[in-house]
């Protein structure tokens, strides 16, 4: 078996948009070497197993952390079959019945039928014939095919993508774990400064706040595939759960949340006790126009309803008095809202500016700012 620290190339996958955030943070955590970019995915020529490990644990922006285990050619059976024997993926799999969840892709190849590629490729690489998608402790592989040029992906992460483990409970159109910390970070908010939600839902946006001023592990109740894999030595992995940043002891606890919904507030509560930071947190059932923000300053970042999630004269009302709320409050207060369109944004914070236009499961939103001073 090859040592822990074999190189391989490693991919970060996150919200479209947010590349330069995700590089940042990955350079924070001791990735090294310039990276290749395109939308939504981050590629990188050489990284550790420690790299991998290290950032399946502590990499908040990403949705999943990749490491590219085999290339090859495959232009017909015989090729796909011999580069799937030779990867030896064994050493990514905790046992040999372990559950593996494969995902095949190709684009202009000579191998073109997914469903015979995956049986193919399985005998070959000798994994379990049953696909468990959604197994708990599921080895997800990508098999991608390109050109007849093979990549074969291993998730470094899991269980799922962007999923963070602790949100039990949502509510209308709620923004993915991975979203809310990009938004965050795309509005200037670190922990040290307070932060208010007036229209949380199940509480997203200050639950993974607060999960990154505690520096809890990306993800809640389950260890990264990456801890289980055979390679993945006890002191490389000991090295990344090291690599740990240092968590916030903030004085702007706790981090506020509130919604004119009842239900949302439960599911919020319930979910931030899941999530490891009830302590830090507090719930508010009220409606978002009128909520008291006080005079000590801090971001407000939401994500207001938008779309079908309201009764169109209802969504009307609803922003022209959460707008005039907005514009009331001091200059000591960053407004922050992720809305689809400049128009949406304008209702609600007069002049501002887009600082991100994220992209995730088939939505396009931006993150408009307000800033002090604004």
């Amino acid at each position: 078996m090859p040592p822990a620290s074999t190189q391989m190339p490693l991919v970060l996958t996150c919200p479209a948009g947010a590349e330069a955030m995700a590089v940042a943070e990955a350079k924070a955590l001791g990735l090294r070497g310039e990276p290749r970019i395109e939308p939504g995915r981050i590629h990188y020529a050489r990284a550790s197993f420690r790299d991998a490990a290290t950032l399946a644990l502590w990499h908040r922006t990403s949705e999943r952390v990749w490491l590219v285990a085999a290339e090859f050619h495959a232009r017909h059976r015989n090729e796909l079959e011999q580069g799937a024997a030779r990867a030896e993926l064994d050493r990514f799999l905790p046992s040999p019945d372990a559950p593996v969840h494969l995902r095949v892709s190709t684009h202009r190849s000579r191998l073109h039928h997914t469903d015979a590629v995956a049986e193919w490729f399985r005998a070959a690489a000798t994994l379990p014939a049953e696909d468990t998608p959604s197994e708990p402790g599921t080895q997800t592989i990508a098999l991608r095919i390109a050109r007849d040029h093979c990549q074969v992906w291993i998730d470094a992460r899991g269980p799922s993508r962007g999923r963070r483990g602790w949100r039990e409970r949502t509510g209308a159109a709620p923004l993915p774990e991975p979203v809310a910390t990009c938004v965050l970070r795309a509005v200037g908010w670190t922990p040290e400064a307070p932060l208010i939600d007036p229209c949380c839902g199940s509480g997203t946006i200050p639950i993974e706040a607060a999960r990154w001023a505690l520096s809890l592990p990306v993800l809640a109740h389950a260890e990264p595939s990456a801890v289980l894999w055979p390679a993945m030595q006890a002191g490389t992995l000991a090295a990344a759960r090291q690599a740990r940043p240092a968590p916030v002891e903030s004085a702007a606890f706790p981090y506020l949340g509130s919604d004119e919904a009842e239900q949302a507030v439960e599911s919020a509560v319930h979910n931030a006790e899941r999530a490891g930071c009830n302590a830090e947190m507090r719930f508010e059932c009220m409606d978002a126009a009128y909520r008291s923000y006080g005079d000590g300053g801090g971001f407000v970042v939401t994500n207001p309803p938008w779309g079908q999630r309201m009764d169109a004269y209802d969504l009307s009302v609803f922003r022209e008095r959460l707008g005039d709320r907005f514009r009331r409050l001091g200059k000591n207060w960053r407004v922050a809202v992720v809305e689809p369109s400049r128009k949406h944004a304008e209702q609600l914070l007069g002049a501002c500016e887009e600082v991100v236009r994220l992209r995730w499961g088939g939505i396009s939103a931006g993150v408009f700012l307000r800033g002090a001073g604004r």
